[in-house]
């Protein structure tokens, strides 16, 4: 099993991304025909959670599994967690859009809802370091210690950007603290990292529809690491991690 935990659904407006696009249906179609058995589910820059949620609700594959993580900018959007709180498995935070660090005042109620509903936070690191690096996040977790927080591309496209967060972890034994390593290309980093903190701590994910799926797998696939751990990293590690939570996929098989 295959699972995929940061996908886009959506048309993009951010240029660099010259407006690259994925419905939900053409998206399941690939990933089953990939292999991949299900995905944390967000939206794009130019989608509302509102109508994404709508189109997971009306999909029809009950087989594939969804987990929804909405999307938010700031407290504004607390109004629709609130509301559509049952079918939340988790929220996407991406300081890069919001021109915010996540220790911002601005995602103070968005905290304390992750923590009240015990949800976790994938949040975007990485591009634009000055709102959206690594330092922000675990500074929130120390924060807040009863958050799980998924560290998008394990701390940025930069080498020692993703070095320097795993020594992190390690060296102040983060406990909410996870990697979900779309981004990381480079082998021997995932082969390192593996040999410094707990193997849990790695999630698959690709930032689909940025980056196609098969690179990541095929990082994971001929990284030299044994046949178990590429199949945690692949699926169980988030599946495990995921069983804490109320919110899952069989929400969207009424």
């Amino acid at each position: 099993m295959i699972i995929d935990t940061h996908v886009h659904i959506g048309p993009w407006e951010y240029p660099p991304f010259y407006k690259i696009a994925s419905s939900l249906e053409e998206t399941i179609k690939l990933y089953k025909k990939w292999g991949i058995s299900g995905a944390v589910i967000t939206r794009s820059d130019s989608l509302s959670n509102e109508k994404l949620l709508k189109t997971i609700k009306r999909q029809q594959d009950r087989k594939f599994k969804i987990w929804f993580f909405p999307w938010v900018n700031s407290n504004r959007d607390l109004s629709f967690l609130q509301k559509e709180k049952k079918f939340i498995t988790g929220i996407k935070i991406h300081p890069s859009f919001s021109k915010k660090p996540i220790t911002d005042k601005s995602f103070k109620k968005i905290l304390k809802f992750a923590s009240s509903e015990r949800i976790p936070i994938l949040v975007h690191s990485g591009r634009w370091i000055e709102v959206a690096g690594y330092q922000y996040i675990l500074k929130c977790a120390s924060l807040w210690p009863t958050v799980n927080f998924i560290v998008a591309h394990a701390g940025g496209a930069n080498t020692t950007l993703k070095m320097e967060l795993i020594k992190e972890i390690k060296k102040k034994k983060f406990n909410n603290i996870y990697l979900e390593i779309s981004g990381m290309f480079e082998y021997w980093i995932l082969e390192r990292g593996l040999k410094l903190i707990p193997k849990s701590k790695f999630f698959f994910g690709s930032d689909f529809p940025t980056i196609d799926p098969r690179i990541i797998i095929a990082v994971i696939k001929y990284s030299n690491i044994n046949t178990k751990i590429k199949r945690d990293i692949l699926a169980n590690n988030f599946l495990k991690f995921i069983k804490r939570y109320n919110g899952n996929h069989y929400k969207f098989k009424k």
